[in-house]
């Protein structure tokens, strides 16, 4: 890869670009001070992969699939370019639970789910949670659901245990 002077801040890579890069044009771009790296994968395996890769675990790596709506895509894309993080839920919830916890942390959601998350765990309906945080009972099971796919839950339960065993 040839150099113009000016290094990237934020890198999208695919995986089948990936898969073609040579081992010094990886060294290269895994060189990049500050870089923030997004990774489109088209394979779950793939991205497992990326997630458990010690030299991508040393920078902020995001995991985006290819196979969602381009409205999506976009967005996550201006997220990951506008300094922020993302991990596809799909990915942290085929992660073993330790890791899973790791990866996500309370950092990866966003207040609002974890408010309704401390709701949830604090035993209150969502027709309580709506009311106390000035929702509609819709946007709360929103939140409520992609909390619990954040976390890797498969109900409401698990997702109030879930995010109790990350609260300090």
């Amino acid at each position: 890869m040839q150099t113009t002077g000016a290094l990237p801040e934020v890198l999208l890579l695919d995986e089948p670009l990936m898969r073609s890069m040579t081992p010094a044009e990886w060294t290269w771009v895994l060189s990049l001070p500050g870089l923030r790296l997004g990774i489109a994968y088209s394979t779950m395996e793939f991205a497992l992969a990326c997630h458990a890769d010690p030299a991508l675990r040393r920078h902020s790596v995001n995991l985006l699939p290819l196979n969602v709506r381009l409205d999506v895509w976009l967005s996550i894309v201006k997220l990951i370019v506008h300094g922020g993080s993302y991990v596809c839920p799909e990915v942290i919830a085929a992660l073993p639970h330790e890791e899973r916890t790791e990866a996500v942390g309370v950092s990866g959601l966003t207040q609002r789910q974890l408010d309704v998350l401390q709701q949830v765990a604090d035993g209150h309906s969502n027709k309580s949670i709506a009311k106390n945080l000035g929702l509609s009972i819709h946007t709360v099971k929103l939140h409520l659901h992609n909390g619990s796919i954040r976390l890797g839950a498969r109900n409401r339960t698990e997702a109030a245990m879930r995010f109790r065993e990350m609260r300090p």
